[in-house]
């Protein structure tokens, strides 16, 4: 629409150009399309933005089914994405918090267009993940389709009694059902984010020598085995406070002691049931001490090397068939007296 030719001041207006003028002001005022308010001003004309009507997933929760549509004898199902929430204790090296979406086969629940999931009635849907012998999640959580419930193993960490166990977990979302008339409709199971927790806790026994006090976990009680500390041949063992104090007796020892006698067998430092057979002179000995003094003015040889091969002599009741074993708990003979 053209605006009419301008006058001159002393030019009249016609009827006809101040309709021509009107349309054309009409022409070019502005009106708002489909989801946009117009605001007028003294300064012109505003334009703003509505926001878009709630529609009905937005009130779905995470693994909700959106869709589903019927597919030769199955069906189709659409699912609302939702998070495997994996909660860490706080470690330097890894995030406290890592939120992972599931996949379908190789597609992500959040991709767009989402993934349309095959089932059949009386199927359902789970969340299966998997964790290392911590309980750390390890890959990417999936969705998979089965009529019954497959194998889940709880993860074990490993103790001084075990390897460690990974784990194997699956979460039921929901299941797909018909009613009378063969009208397909959803048994919910999970209505939120799953969430996982490495509750267990993981320890070990360090350093280098002596026996771990940390025994085992015991997954058919689902508890932690420590093993006592327990003294013996004058050794005691005490609670005081926050320490365990292991103290010897007043005056010392008592028990047996395995003394071996033997040559330095070619320097090889080693004792007698490790070195050559042929080692002259070598013997292993009892000796008896009662409170860190020696009361036998005699031993007892247990074995004995001529040069020619060990001879083993007879060990005396009640002090092991280990030559080996360094001390022998007291005992009440009198081969000693």
């Amino acid at each position: 629409m053209k605006l009419p030719p301008k006058r001159k001041t002393d030019d009249p207006i016609l009827a006809s150009e101040w309709n021509q003028l009107i349309d054309a002001i009409a022409a070019r005022t502005p009106h708002p399309g489909c989801g946009l308010t117009l605001t007028t001003t003294a300064g012109g004309f505003a334009y703003s933005g509505q926001p878009p009507a709630s529609g009905p997933e937005a009130s779905h929760p995470p693994f909700a089914v959106v869709a589903i549509s019927k597919d030769g004898t199955g069906y189709l199902v659409t699912i609302k994405e939702g998070w495997v929430i994996e909660r860490q204790p706080v470690n330097a090296a890894t995030p406290v918090v890592r939120f992972r979406t599931p996949k379908y086969g190789t597609t992500g629940l959040d991709t767009t267009p989402r993934p349309q999931i095959t089932m059949s009635i009386g199927d359902t849907l789970w969340c299966k993940y998997e964790t290392d012998s911590t309980g750390a999640i390890t890959g990417s959580p999936t969705v998979i389709v089965a009529a019954e419930e497959p194998t889940s193993t709880h993860y074990l960490p490993v103790t001084p009694g075990g390897s460690g166990t990974s784990g194997v977990f699956h979460v039921p979302l929901f299941k797909l059902e018909e009613d009378a008339d063969h009208q397909p409709f959803i048994t919910p199971y999970q209505q939120g984010d799953i969430e996982h927790y490495a509750q267990l806790w993981t320890g070990e026994n360090i350093g280098n020598y002596g026996v771990g006090v940390f025994k085992k976990y015991d997954d058919t009680t689902g508890k932690f085995q420590f093993r006592k500390v327990h003294g013996t041949g004058g050794v005691t063992v005490a609670l005081n406070g926050e320490y365990i104090e292991i103290s010897g007796g007043a005056s010392g020892l008592t028990g047996h002691v395995l003394i071996g006698i033997y040559p330095d067998q070619g320097g090889s430092g080693m004792p007698p049931w490790e070195g050559p057979s042929t080692a002259p002179d070598a013997s292993l000995h009892w000796f008896k001490f009662v409170n860190g003094v020696l009361t036998a003015t005699t031993h007892t040889t247990v074995a004995y090397n001529s040069g020619t091969g060990w001879e083993t002599r007879t060990v005396p009741t009640g002090y092991g068939d280990e030559i080996r074993r360094v001390i022998i708990p007291t005992d009440t003979g009198s081969m000693w007296e």
